[in-house]
């Protein structure tokens, strides 16, 4: 019986190399193999400790516990720790309108309206014309109604009024421009939103359980961390938010409990570019991601009894093919489309008619604009009778 996937494949030729044939013995709980509270070990660890089984391929995760209970060939691969989550649906941002111009760009343009007005006020003050509370308003709302493009009728007697008014047409021209053609693009645009990006993204989200292997590096490493993020992640299974699969079960959770959007499955990088392939291989569609995040980084190898005599010879092998690139090969064809959803998109770009769901922020502001005009008419209404009421 031959064994396959990169790791078999390995396998096969040292066993060849060395002319050696193998029998395939699998642990009775199916697991890589954690430790016992009396010292012992399960799973394919287990195996080798008790010298049921001269090798156990994995390949392993290299931890001090392990480290002391068997020997490590040098690594075949080094992996990083992923989730897996469900991709929400596209989704159209009613605040879209606001993105031509950074905040910082928003926030520049306020000042400078402000700065405008003042220096303006500044100067017909310094000009011995008395403007009153109504002129300078009205210097006020002419440069709101430059900055929103409205057409109006300046009396620019002097110099300076003319140097401000055109200083601060051509900036909002330039910027009008910039931000129209902005716009048009920024409305094509749907969002992929992606709300885990962490772990502690995870660990915040109440909603989401955690399904990961048993007896592996990890669930060793929970079981003794103290402090750190991991803490509370090891403390999600006391609050019923972690599940424990086998290995085999875990590409149909992921077609059925992850794709739900309430559980993140954990796993090495690989394994999760794997799982995401095959689906992709089935359907045609990217429906899950990995967050950014990676952790807990680990040295994965073969493992023998302790003292083999094998490890010399299956360590040169090893680096042969290493050095040859063969592993890296086995790895990435051995399984189709194996980088097709690795770096999907996080937004997407369509040809669709605007609808009220990508303006209503538009129609929000103008709303907003309207009870506060409101508010100014009352308020001018109930000063004018009380003006009145004085003067009677």
């Amino acid at each position: 019986m031959f064994i396959r996937g990169p790791v078999g494949e390995l396998f096969n030729m040292i066993a060849k190399s060395m002319n050696f044939t193998y029998t395939l013995i699998e642990p009775a709980d199916g697991s890589w193999g954690s430790q016992l509270p009396n010292g012992s070990w399960k799973g394919m660890m287990g195996q080798v400790t008790r010298k049921e089984v001269d090798v156990a391929l994995g390949p392993f995760g290299q931890t001090e516990a392990r480290s002391q209970a068997v020997d490590f060939t040098q690594p075949v691969q080094f992996s990083m720790k992923r989730l897996i989550l469900a991709k929400n649906r596209p989704e159209i941002d009613p605040w879209g309108f606001l993105f031509p111009l950074s905040p910082t760009v928003w926030g520049y343009l306020i000042l400078s309206l402000v700065v405008v007005w003042l220096v303006t006020i500044f100067l017909e003050f310094a000009s011995e014309k008395r403007l009153g509370y109504s002129g300078a308003f009205a210097h006020l709302f002419s440069d709101i109604s430059v900055f929103v493009q409205q057409g109006i009728s300046l009396n620019l007697d002097l110099a300076w009024q003319k140097m401000i008014a055109y200083s601060w047409l051509i900036l909002v021209t330039v910027v009008a421009w910039s931000y129209a053609g902005n716009l048009m693009s920024q409305l094509a645009v749907r969002y992929v939103p992606q709300s885990v990006k962490t772990v502690q993204d995870m660990v915040d989200n109440p909603k989401l359980t955690l399904i990961q292997l048993n007896n592996t590096a990890l669930t060793d490493y929970l079981s003794t961390v103290k402090s750190g993020v991991f803490r509370e992640v090891a403390l999600m299974w006391d609050k019923g938010r972690m599940k424990y699969l086998e290995d085999a079960e875990f590409p149909h959770a992921l077609d059925t409990l992850v794709r739900q959007g309430d559980h993140v499955l954990l796993t090495t990088d690989v394994t999760a570019e794997m799982y995401m392939a095959d689906l992709f291989t089935r359907t045609g569609q990217c429906d899950f991601y990995m967050a950014q995040e990676q952790f807990l980084p680990l040295a994965l190898g073969i493992i023998t009894q302790k003292n083999s005599l094998l490890m010399p010879a299956i360590n040169a092998r090893i680096g042969y093919v290493l050095a040859a690139g063969l592993y890296d090969h086995w790895l990435m064809n051995g399984f189709e489309n194996s980088t097709a959803c690795t770096y999907s998109p996080s937004t997407i770009t369509v040809q669709a008619p605007l609808a009220l769901s990508n303006i209503w922020g538009m129609y929000a502001i103008l709303g907003v604009g309207l009870l506060i005009s409101l508010g100014a008419f009352l308020a001018e209404v109930l000063i004018g009778y009380v003006i009145k009421l004085n003067i009677v």
